[in-house]
This record gives C-alpha cells, structure tokens and sequence, in this order.
C-alpha cells in the first residue's frame, strides 16, 4: 500500500527508505533503460577505438580468421607505434645519460607476428624458379649443406637461354628432355 501511494503517478522517481527488508521486482523495463544498454555498447566500442584494441577482441561473434587478422591489425597498428614512440624517447633521453658519444641506441623488435604461410609460398617459389638452392635454404635453417644442393633444382624442359640445345625433331626439347616425366611428358 505504501508504494502505491509513494510511486503512483506523480511520484516516479522519487525514493523509498524502508524501515526494513523487501524485495524489489521490476514488471517491465523504460525506454530510458533500454537506451543506457544501447549506450553501453557504444561506450565500449569508444573505449576498444581509444585504446586501439580491435572490436572482434570484444566480442564472441569472432572466428578464428577474423581474431588472427585483428591480431596483426593490432600489432602493426597500435602495438608497434607505441614501441617506436617509445624507443625514441628512450633514445632521446635515457641514452645520453649513458653514452654521450651518441653511438648507442635502443630498438625493440617487430611485433607483428610474421605470416608462416607467406613465407613457406615464398620459399617453395624460389627453389621452383631457381632462385635459391636447397644449400641455401638448408644454411638459412642452420643445417648442414648437401652435395646435391649446390644447383638449383628446376623442370628439365628449362634450360639456360646460353646452353646450345642438341639437333632434333623438336628443336626446343634435347633428346635428355623429351622423355616421360612428372616434368616434361611428350
């Protein structure tokens, strides 16, 4: 009976001090309610854009694509500046302190993860086109070179453009190439 009489009509918004215990139940939610809850979402959105954390971080409506390419987008874009503003004022002002010649400086290395896939493309590119050998790629990973690795492995219907070609039937095919093959079929 008393919040009838308290909260009726013209008595929205005002406040009730209970002499003791009661439980509160809302019936149905205000508009107004409803636009703190959109408001939220905007507010966190403004503060993921302050701080240059990606939104997908946020949220769980993100797939394992789109995590990993707001991961680099984060490194490259907000990680990495900040490190470089950051080493040059370590260079600027710490440094000098310590080595007035001016030869010492501090650097951090790339956080942006680098592409596995780019580059494993990239190194069975060059062994494909001659570009590297297998030696050069074995030392690249701290192995032993190969006696076979010095050359680079490429299609035997290639050949140097300076290499004289044998007398045949066909004269852009040596009688060595034009055999069956993975490489060079008839």
């Amino acid at each position: 009976m008393l919040w009838n009489q308290r909260f009726r009509r013209s008595g929205t918004g005002r406040v009730l001090v209970a002499e003791s215990a009661m439980n509160v139940s809302l019936l149905n939610h205000s508009l107004s309610d409803l636009g703190a809850l959109v408001e939220h979402n905007a507010t966190r959105q403004d503060i993921a854009n302050a701080f240059g954390v990606p939104i997908s971080y946020l949220t769980a409506e993100s797939n394992l694509a789109n995590l990993q390419a707001s991961e680099r987008q984060h490194m490259s874009l907000a990680i990495a500046p900040r490190l470089s503003r950051r080493d040059e004022k370590l260079n600027e002002q710490l440094l000098p302190l310590f080595d007035p010649t001016g030869r010492l400086f501090l650097t951090s290395d790339d956080p942006v993860p680098l592409d596995q896939d780019a580059i494993l493309a990239q190194v069975q590119q060059d062994l494909q086109y001659g570009v590297l050998t297998i030696n050069e790629i074995r030392e690249g990973r701290g192995l032993p070179p190969v006696s076979w690795g010095n050359v680079p492995w490429m299609p035997t219907r290639w050949a140097p453009t300076d290499v004289p070609r044998a007398t045949g039937t066909n004269p852009t095919l040596s009688p060595a190439d034009a055999g069956d093959g993975p490489d060079n079929t008839p």
